[in-house]
């Protein structure tokens, strides 16, 4: 019994030693811990230690829409909108930074801060939680109906308002129906001696005023539609050259995905334009209608790139002729880098154009393309140059054979908006044309330089 108890007094000592010296350890482990965190501290406080780690976890993007998402649920709206203001510049393609500065803007009753955000966000993404959200916030902040009015002029110096040559002498070709005409009527009508064509010089300035009203209907759904009431008017420096006119133009888009949308345009208009002195002007009447598809063929590889592909049809009637045009075209828009856009065009246009006493017909191919740049926020500058071959069906009456005429077109676009009026666009247009074609009332070639103001007044 004695043995017993010396046992257990024996094991009792051993298991309180064991503790007692565990207890020291782990006191010792916590010391040691301790003292390396103070250490740490002091190194970081001194700049021995990099702190690029805590500076990339506090400026992630997920530490900012953290902080937008705390302040937006304490109703801490205003703070929200100036961290996401700061959080935009620093990641400028996040869609949901952009989307949650959008909302704290909009929930500070300032719809007009929210909307560059609302719409850059389609051009970043193709996901259809963002785009739905950026739909229902839109429409929370303008309504189904959204109103507007564009007022524009357009100013600018042309060698030929009418686009016509100033060459009025023809000569008949031999195997012409005019050659043979004269040849026939060899007493009245000498067919190797030219011809005077009736005319005026109708170079010039001429300036353009449009007013349009823009109803836009924006519900929150797959459907969209458009109804643009437009007035126009002409002046020009050398009577009788004015004009004036009313179009009617409606859309109607729907979205079957956010990669893909189809649209009908519909358009109906009347005008009158003047085409020189002494002579009846001509008033016109016309009817069109497009279709087409256009969306984004690859959203996951390059979401910047769009495609289109379309088909018109306009019907025009005037009190000296008529004509119907049937156009098909296919082109591509691709965003290159930030600010930087290409894009490349292919068309195809038959017309058919009757008088009473004669008709002619041709069949048009276009193909073109386009730089775009911002130079900077308020500059940006577009060059577009345009190939185009028509071939005509019908000889003239004074050509032996149909021809063909080659169009050059160049186009230079600078445009200025001024950073204080969002609403106001400047562009300089400086364009050269040259033709290439035996029809001697053809322009050979034409400059041009245009000024144009669009001001955009927003209900």
């Amino acid at each position: 019994m004695l043995r017993n108890e010396l046992t257990h007094r024996r094991a009792s000592r051993w298991c309180y030693s064991s503790a007692s010296l565990l207890g020291v350890f782990i006191l010792f482990l916590c010391l040691f811990a301790g003292a390396l965190s103070s250490l740490a501290d002091a190194a970081n406080q001194s700049g021995l230690l990099p702190a690029k780690r805590l500076q990339i976890s506090g400026d992630s993007e997920q530490a900012y829409l953290l902080r937008l998402y705390y302040l937006s649920r304490h109703n801490r709206n205003a703070e929200a909108y100036q961290l996401g203001v700061a959080a935009v510049a620093v990641y400028p393609h996040s869609p949901t930074m952009r989307l949650m500065t959008a909302f704290a803007a909009i929930n500070t009753q300032r719809c007009a801060l929210a909307r560059p955000h609302l719409d850059r966000i389609a051009r970043l993404t193709t996901r259809a939680g963002l785009i739905s959200r950026r739909n229902s916030l839109r429409l929370a902040c303008d309504g189904a109906w959204r109103r507007s009015i564009d007022l524009s002029m357009m100013m600018g110096y042309r060698p030929s308002i009418l686009g016509q040559s100033r060459q009025r002498i023809i000569h008949a070709e031999p195997g012409s129906d005019l050659y043979r005409l004269c040849a026939a009527l060899k007493g009245l009508c000498n067919p190797d001696r030219p011809f005077l064509m009736p005319g005026q010089r109708d170079n010039g300035v001429d300036i353009w005023f449009q007013a349009t009203v823009n109803h836009r209907w924006r519900p929150d759904s797959k459907w969209q539609a458009n109804l643009s009431p437009i007035l126009f008017r002409r002046y020009a420096s050398r009577g009788g050259l004015q004009g004036s006119g009313i179009i009617m133009r409606s859309q109607l888009t729907y979205h079957a995905s956010n990669s893909l949308a189809a649209f009908v345009t519909i358009e109906a208009g009347s005008s009158n334009f003047g085409i020189g002195r002494g002579v009846e002007p001509v008033r016109q009447f016309h009817k069109s209608g497009l279709t087409g598809l256009r969306g984004r063929p690859v959203p996951q590889l390059w979401p910047g790139m769009t495609a289109g592909i379309s088909a018109r049809k306009l019907r025009l009637g005037t009190n000296l002729y008529s004509m119907r045009q049937t156009e098909t075209r296919l082109d591509f828009d691709a965003v290159l880098t930030e600010g930087l856009v290409m894009g490349i065009f292919k068309a195809r246009l038959t017309a058919k154009t009757t008088t009473p006493h004669v008709s002619a017909a041709s069949v048009t191919r276009k193909l073109g393309m386009s730089i775009r740049h911002d130079l900077t926020s308020v500059v940006t500058v577009q060059l577009a140059a345009e190939r185009k071959k028509e071939r005509l069906r019908k000889r003239r009456l004074y050509l032996a054979m149909p021809h063909s005429v080659r169009t050059r077109h160049l186009t230079l676009d600078a445009i200025f908006v001024p950073p204080k009026n969002k609403n106001v666009k400047v562009v300089v247009t400086l364009a050269r044309e040259k033709i290439s074609s035996p029809d001697p009332v053809d322009l050979k070639s034409q400059q041009t330089a245009t000024l144009r103001i669009i001001w955009s007044i927003a209900e």
